[in-house]
């Protein structure tokens, strides 16, 4: 490897190959190349960009340039990093939150880097509390006590210090794959299977705009999953200081504060969120549950236009695209399950279904299964009275869908699904019960379906007006309603500016849809395959060159 070439490559803007790039950085880590010529490939690098596979090279050569920490005998090991901001103690409050739910929290934390402390630097602030510690005693906290935080060690990922030695004085810290790298390179190392990434935006970060810090998120994100992990990445707002507490010593006695349910909300909620986990599998008419997962709507918007930005959801959503064939979706929720266990995971997935569909043979099937192996899922019937036109009395010869979970060996609960209350209760109880590992729960909610079937369905064929009426009466929002001002919780005013709110916040996720760029016909297979056999290539590349596939040789 010509470290001369390597360097005019770069700058020509070309892709390197990765071979040459662990050749070129880790010859310098061993004083083989200079560091003036280091310096020259940085510069070119911030200039001319990185793309995304040259991104995990550079992390993963990072990353192996020294130790790498096995943390695979540690129950469901979670790394956390945070991008820093003034009185940012939220790994002090998550640590804790993560090892009492049976994660192992083990991170390697440095110091501030600016004028705010650092995880160590707030540490050190406790008598007696010692950051430096070997590799065995790390791993003897992580597995005795589910905590440890410790000082990084320069034995890990050293090629990364030498390489940001050279960019604080070469003005090339702001490249956000360099920053990316940098950052990942460490948690890799650590040896972590989950990584959390709290990115903080505004005036107190060093992410001042809120697409910087998307990018510099999405990018950790991909070189985490092509790395094999699993990562989650939150913006979070630095506009004020989080909390009230400034300073090492005060912002450990406000974690404490705050893990006693007696802190700042602010807080408690980047803390609190750091801890969502669970999943949903919807069927295609649950898009209220795939919002409350933190879906924007334009996504939701442009998923039902087909268009394929649509069919992508963003990182962080733990959420299936809808299913469009009735019943589909519940195998698919027990396999998800399932497979959270295997990865020593523990979410809980929630999958819903109309009383129509359980008389899908993949409903039955999928209950089986659930039940058999006990896999963490809640199944809720949403059971409005009617598969289409036909009543549920002429489907099913039992009352209540939920019976049918005896046969199962699973519970069977049914709720007034239009008590808003009452449904998040049960569920709730389901959901803890499926943490808990005691299996699944089918969740019967009675409610109704005011308005047609489809566009195409006439309730009144077979149904009367006085059964509506006597329906209309009991609707949920309206029930909320009341129950919300009946304690004073609620009121017109406090309507009207919601209301407005979001027909605002509607009126700019449509503006966000309709910016969309349209698609190009090859993207309809791109999503359909994690790797392509050779017909769907011959396909994909016939749809991309507008030519019939007998074209494509």
């Amino acid at each position: 490897m010509n470290p001369v070439a390597f360097i005019r490559e770069k700058r020509e803007g070309k892709k390197h190959r990765r071979e040459d790039l662990e050749a070129f950085l880790l010859g310098y880590l061993r004083d083989e190349v200079p560091d003036y010529q280091v310096s020259a490939w940085l510069m070119a690098a911030f200039l001319r960009g990185l793309d995304p596979e040259e991104t995990l090279w550079l992390t993963e050569t990072m990353a192996r340039s020294g130790k790498v920490l096995d943390l695979s005998g540690l129950p469901h090991p979670v790394d956390k990093h945070s991008s820093g901001g003034v009185g940012d103690k939220v790994s002090l409050v998550v640590g804790p939150i993560l090892a009492a739910s049976g994660c192992t929290f083990a991170k390697m934390s440095g110091r501030g880097l600016a004028h705010t402390g650092g995880t160590i630097d707030k540490l050190e602030s406790v008598p007696g509390w010692r950051g430096e510690m070997t590799e065995a005693e790390f791993l003897e906290r992580a597995r005795r006590v589910g905590l440890v935080i410790a000082a990084q060690s320069p034995d890990l990922a050293p090629l990364d210090g030498k390489l940001y030695a050279l960019r604080d004085v070469t003005a090339t810290v702001e490249s956000v794959p360099l920053i990316a790298s940098s950052i990942m390179s460490k948690k890799l190392a650590a040896g972590a299977r989950s990584i959390v990434l709290d990115v903080k935006v505004g005036r107190g970060a060093f992410m001042k705009t809120l697409e910087e810090a998307r990018l510099l998120a999405k990018t950790m994100v991909a070189i985490g999953q092509g790395a094999g992990r699993r990562v989650r990445a939150l913006l979070t707002s630095m506009e004020a200081p989080l909390g009230r507490a400034v300073g090492n010593a005060i912002e450990v006695r406000e974690a404490i504060e705050a893990l006693k349910g007696e802190g700042p909300g602010d807080l408690l909620e980047v803390a609190l969120a750091l801890e969502e986990r669970d999943w949903v599998v919807p069927s295609y008419r649950e898009s209220a549950m795939l919002l409350a997962k933190g879906l924007p709507i334009h996504t939701l918007i442009l998923y039902w236009r087909a268009h394929p930005a649509g069919w992508r959801f963003p990182e962080g959503v733990r959420a299936v695209n809808p299913y469009i064939p009735i019943a589909t979706q519940i195998p698919q929720a027990v396999g998800l399950a399932l497979a959270g266990r295997y990865r020593g995971e523990d979410w809980v997935v929630a999958t819903s279904i109309g009383d129509g569909g359980t008389s899908e043979g993949d409903f039955h099937e999928g209950l089986n299964f659930a039940a058999v192996f006990g896999a963490p899922v809640v199944f809720l019937v949403q059971n409005n009275g009617y598969a289409i036109s036909v009543p549920k009395s002429r489907q099913m010869k039992v009352d209540y869908v939920a019976r049918r979970a005896e046969g199962y060996g699973m519970p069977g609960v049914v709720v007034d699904g239009n008590d808003a209350f009452a449904v998040y209760l049960e569920a709730k109880k389901a959901v803890e019960r499926a943490r808990k590992g005691e299996g699944p729960t089918l969740l019967e909610a009675l409610t109704y379906r005011l308005a047609p079937h489809t566009t195409s369905d006439d309730p009144s064929r077979y149904r009367s007006k006085e059964e509506e009426e006597a329906w209309r009466a009991k609707d949920p929002i309206l029930r909320l309603r009341k129950a919300l001002e009946g304690r004073g919780l609620w009121g017109e005013e406090a309507e009207k500016a919601l209301l407005l709110e979001l027909e605002e916040e509607f009126q700019r996720e449509l503006a966000l849809a309709d910016e969309a760029p349209e698609p190009r016909p090859e993207e309809i297979v791109e999503h359909v395959y994690a790797e392509m056999g050779p017909d769907q290539r011959r396909a994909w590349e016939a749809l991309r060159r507008g030519l019939h596939v007998e074209e494509v040789e």
